[in-house]
């Protein structure tokens, strides 16, 4: 993408219309196949349009075929950022904000990620995408775990990000999105320090996630951090798979902890005891 910024030019008030038209149905993102569907035009034709359009400055291209409106009102162009979490929106949809992202959102952490956490039901052709000035890591997810969403606007552009409880049990599903198990650690320990907090609604999300090793990593990690409600810890043992997990995946765990079928790094034994549970 090029550093440069076009001057913002008059585009008449028929195209000026017809912009606008395509900027509602937008949410924040335009390409050629809506410019064909809000304007029933040819794509031909879309494409010409959307050239015009960007030649003039009142739309930005971040890569080949995809742009976000300038606010009609910026006359300083060079002003204008594009936010990140309106481009993955638009690029990975549908999908959602989740992992790290997240976290930092709901001030889980103080720690700010440089790369943009998506989960997409989309495929996509590598985990890792970098447009404009802006990396994206994209997990693929099934569709039925698009759930647990809150719908949070960007610039008039309404984006979706995982909840707070979702934030948390997406990670313990896969602890990777959150850096780790050990951020996920501290995200756990944060959110329990939420006065937003429901760990009840926690493990009725991890009860749809079909992944019973979320159950697992749930009770351990409650049990390192000394988390007092019984009744949480037997749900979590309930509700866990016969077999042994991975308490992370990423970091192959060598010692056995009965209690919770899970293989743990060393370093995150709390408790010389817990070996023989």
């Amino acid at each position: 993408m090029t550093n440069s910024t076009p001057k913002l030019q008059g585009i008449g008030k028929k195209s000026r219309s017809l912009l606008s038209q395509v900027v509602r149905k937008s949410d924040g993102f335009i390409n050629s196949a809506l410019v064909q569907k809000v304007l029933n035009i040819p794509k031909a034709k879309a494409k010409l349009y959307l050239s015009r359009w960007a030649q003039a400055g009142w739309l930005k291209r971040i890569q080949r075929g995809s742009y976000i409106p300038i606010d009609m009102e910026v006359q300083d162009l060079s002003l204008v950022m594009e936010d990140p979490w309106i481009i993955a929106s638009g690029m990975f949809s549908p999908c959602y904000i989740g992992g790290w992202t997240a976290a930092h959102y709901w001030e889980l952490t103080d720690q700010l990620f440089t790369d943009i956490l998506v989960l997409s039901t989309h495929p996509q052709p590598r985990s890792e995408r970098k447009i404009g000035d802006h990396v994206f890591i994209v997990r693929k997810i099934p569709l039925k775990r698009m759930f647990g969403l809150k719908i949070i606007y960007r610039d008039k552009a309404k984006v979706q990000i995982s909840d707070l409880h979702k934030t948390i049990v997406d990670i313990l599903d896969n602890p990777s999105i959150g850096g780790g198990i050990r951020s996920a650690l501290d995200f756990l320990e944060s959110y329990l320090r939420s006065p937003d907090k429901d760990v009840n609604r926690v493990l009725d999300y991890a009860k749809k996630m079909n992944n019973k090793a979320i159950f697992k990593r749930m009770g351990y990690l409650l049990t390192i951090l000394k988390y007092p409600e019984a009744s949480i810890l037997a749900q979590c043992e309930t509700n866990m798979s016969q077999g042994y997990s991975q308490l992370d995946p990423s970091a192959k765990g060598k010692k056995l902890i009965k209690k919770w079928r899970l293989w743990v790094p060393e370093e995150l034994i709390q408790n010389s005891n817990l070996e023989e549970q």
